[in-house]
């Protein structure tokens, strides 16, 4: 017996990220084209819409149809730049927007980097820190080279 083909392609992200790519490339859409354009399940469209209505990242945008069409919101398309999903289709104003905000975070990361990075060598050099204290860093690099970290700080409770 023949394999099945399959309708929709595995994927490796998640079905909000198809979905958002796929209004950032072409909007508005209704529920069966965006199925066809991101490629996602059909329950996972029914699934992730009104999740994504209720963040505030799309919203019903008014067609001549009768059907219910979506477009993203301000948010949904700051998140959309924030996930590389070619920020350049969006509007003016939300790229100027979107890159002042990362400027703003690349400086609060400097700031926070230069107020623990002295902590830090202090206490390898010493190899000595006030009793509990904990310092915890981890890095990792994605496929797309994009750096996701966690990093926790502080003592024990008492």
């Amino acid at each position: 017996m023949p394999a099945r083909k399959r309708k929709y392609a595995l994927r490796s992200k998640p079905p909000y990220v198809a979905i958002l790519e796929a209004f950032a490339n072409s909007e508005p859409l209704n529920k069966y084209q965006l199925e066809i354009k991101s490629k996602v399940a059909r329950q996972s469209v029914y699934d992730w819409v009104p999740k994504l209505k209720k963040n505030g990242l799309i919203e019903i945008k008014p067609t001549g149809s009768g059907n219910e069409s979506y477009g993203l919101t301000e948010q949904g398309w700051m998140l959309a730049a924030g996930l590389n999903l070619d920020p350049d289709k969006a509007p003016a104003r939300l790229r100027e927007k979107y890159l002042a905000t990362m400027k703003q975070i690349r400086e609060l990361h400097t700031q926070n980097a230069d107020m623990w990075l002295p902590i830090i060598r202090q206490v390898w050099i010493d190899r000595k820190a006030p009793s509990g204290w904990s310092l915890t860093l981890k890095m990792k690099a994605q496929r797309d080279g994009r750096v996701k970290f966690y990093f926790k700080s502080g003592t024990k409770r008492q």
